[in-house]
């Protein structure tokens, strides 16, 4: 889960390549953020390895799962475009318990978000 600008940094700074290497190894990649005409380039981007849904996020935070073990959640102060900004407050566990609970509140968004085919098409 991410920020709208979190797309666009991810992409700026090369980190859909990175993901794209994993998607080519089989590891199953999944986006949830808020889609705009802001982001819709970096969407397209991440939509070429990755399944992306839209959805309204409350706040600057993200987080990932990664194999229902490990978590990272971060708190944005700064949301910006910017790739050397900082001040961020991140979590990373390996607690199970958490990564389970984590990984339940993905999947509860990711039914409540929207598939964002229709929406590339609309904002492009």
């Amino acid at each position: 889960m991410n920020t709208p600008n979190g797309l666009v940094r991810c992409v700026n700074s090369g980190l859909d390549e990175i993901n794209e290497e994993c998607a080519k190894r089989g590891v199953k990649l999944r986006w949830i953020a808020e889609v705009n005409s802001s982001n819709i380039e970096e969407t397209k981007r991440l939509c070429e390895f990755a399944e992306v849904r839209h959805i309204k996020i409350p706040g600057t935070i993200r987080f990932i799962v990664v194999d229902g073990s490990e978590t990272l959640i971060s708190s944005i102060y700064d949301d910006t475009l910017s790739l050397t900004t900082g001040g961020d407050v991140t979590f990373w566990t390996r607690d199970k318990n958490i990564s389970t609970f984590m990984n339940y509140l993905f999947n509860l968004l990711w039914k409540e978000a929207k598939p964002v085919s229709k929406l590339i098409s609309k904002l492009s």
